[in-house]
């Protein structure tokens, strides 16, 4: 995966996205609970973890920490409704990497 440019407390700068995939990751692991109301720190990481796999066009890795966050929020929530679209495009794109309609 090749660079990506982010902006860093009002500066830009350059980073891989496999190196901020990998510190999601990592900080899913730490976080050690399954709850992102347990852990705010285990939320915003799918939450990266997943526009990571989507930005990088790997839509169909983008659903799992979607679908996660999905899990544990209300449902009637304005975030569950913003996670269920992101999911609906994801899924809707992988459907067509993959060829299918």
């Amino acid at each position: 995966m090749g660079p990506v440019e982010v902006e860093s407390e009002g500066e830009p700068s350059v980073v891989t996205v496999s190196a901020v995939l990998k510190a999601a990751e990592e900080a899913i692991a730490a976080a050690g609970c399954e709850d992102p109301r347990a852990d705010a720190s285990w939320l915003k990481a799918l939450i990266a973890l997943s526009r990571c796999h989507r930005e990088s066009g790997d839509y169909a890795q983008a659903i799992g920490p979607w679908k996660k966050i999905l899990a544990t929020v209300p449902q009637e929530s304005s975030m569950a409704r913003s996670i269920a679209a992101s999911v609906a495009k994801a899924e809707a794109l992988a459907a067509k990497e993959r060829g299918e309609r």
